[in-house]
């Protein structure tokens, strides 16, 4: 049985876990609005220029109105989580848990902290300010449960977000192996992507997200009155397919 420090035990504060849990609502809304407002504006008022302005400026809100709770719900859920697991955890290591029980009971209670405490069994507990996982696992744990809730309806700022998430985690696997972007090897990284996505973009434009198609558009089949030849036909050629 693994022992757990009284210190840590004094050291749970309730109110200070709940206002952990307050601070990350408050701060998924405040960076919602920051980071979506602009953005939102900028790609409305480019690429919607055929909407009325009451209608630019209803998909504005939109978008990040949903931007701000969806961050805000799920870093509720997450610091909420992670204080329940924390409770858990402490819980799993009391000396009196277990004193004196049934064989199911006891299961049970293996069946428990294998789930809250994964590889960390047996190790002892370290002392973490309010709102942090006491267990990298928590961490994983409460993600993954807040990433499904939040996360997991298919929105056009969820694709967005989650594709955005993937990408940097992408990045971090490589650094943790060693892939960084100033190692020799990124230019080759550069041009597979530059490459798979200029082949996916002439090949079938539609199956690109609507903003990157619409962007790529912007370059590649802008018109202009002055440059475009008249001998030149609308639209891109097209190969004739077997």
């Amino acid at each position: 049985m693994t022992r757990i420090d009284h210190k840590l035990m004094s050291s749970i504060d309730i109110e200070a876990e709940i206002r952990a849990i307050v601070r990350a609502f408050v701060g998924g809304i405040r960076y919602g609005v920051k980071i979506r407002l602009p953005h939102a504006l900028v790609m409305t008022v480019l690429f919607q220029k055929n909407r009325s302005p009451s209608e630019m400026i209803n998909t504005i809100f939109k978008l990040t109105r949903n931007h701000a709770l969806n961050l805000a719900a799920f870093a509720t859920i997450y610091k909420t989580i992670l204080a329940l697991l924390k409770a858990a955890s402490i819980s799993l290591h009391s000396p009196n848990l277990g004193a004196n029980s049934g064989i199911m009971r006891w299961v049970g209670r293996q069946l428990i902290e294998l789930l809250v405490e994964g590889s960390s069994t047996g190790q002892r507990l370290v002392e973490r300010p309010p709102g942090l996982p006491v267990r990298n696992l928590h961490a994983l744990i409460a993600g993954s449960i807040g990433g499904f809730i939040v996360w997991g309806s298919y929105t056009k700022v969820n694709v967005q977000i989650n594709l955005y998430l993937l990408s940097r985690i992408l990045m971090g696997v490589g650094k943790r192996y060693g892939f960084t972007v100033e190692d020799d090897k990124y230019p080759w990284f550069a041009a597979l992507v530059w490459g798979a996505v200029m082949f996916l973009y002439e090949d079938n434009g539609k199956v690109l997200h609507p903003s990157l198609a619409a962007s790529m558009d912007e370059i590649y089949r802008y018109e202009s009155p002055v440059l475009s030849s008249k001998k030149e036909g609308p639209g891109k050629p097209q190969l004739e397919r077997a």
